[in-house]
């Protein structure tokens, strides 16, 4: 059987797992770490490394597009643009973007499921108890944790946009 085959039926495994699907087979826990493993191979082994930075360009242009008109688009306190976007990828895109963004992140397995998103946050500035001016603060998010994409993000991955 080709590795791309029995890429496929781990696929199918890890999906059914997720959804509580009874198996017909009893995996054992290292038959599991093995499906698991053969998803990342195929998820990342189809690009080297220009061409993961040229997908995920091409995916984080939009997003960070909306962040950068976001933060130029406050005035008087009014947004001009939606307060949140949804964008919709793959298995294929989160572990090339997390592999991307953060290289030394251990990403031998995505979750079923799994998402990745940007949260963008208006700071108000005060000095002396005066209102001077905004600043804002992103923080990137992987499965509800907190990815620190630049060093001193803070406690709560809070990076200064």
């Amino acid at each position: 059987m080709s590795f791309w085959k029995s890429y496929g039926y781990s696929d199918i495994v890890l999906a059914q797992t997720f959804e509580g699907v009874p198996q017909k087979v009893e995996w054992t826990e290292k038959e599991m770490d093995l499906i698991k493993h053969s998803q990342i191979i195929g998820l990342t082994a189809t690009f080297n490394d220009y061409g993961r930075k040229l997908i995920v360009s091409k995916a984080l242009m939009h997003p960070l597009r909306d962040i950068k008109n976001i933060i130029d688009g406050y005035t008087n306190d009014e947004p001009t643009y939606p307060q949140y976007r949804l964008y919709s990828a793959h298995d294929r895109q989160i572990v090339n973007i997390l592999n991307q963004l953060k290289p030394e992140l251990d990403t031998d397995f995505i979750p079923y499921a799994s998402a990745v998103y940007f949260e963008l946050f208006r700071v108000k500035n005060y000095k002396d108890d005066v209102f001077q001016n905004y600043s804002y603060k992103v923080r990137f998010v992987w499965d509800g944790k907190n990815v620190d994409l630049l060093k001193d993000c803070g406690k709560y991955g809070f990076c200064d946009g």
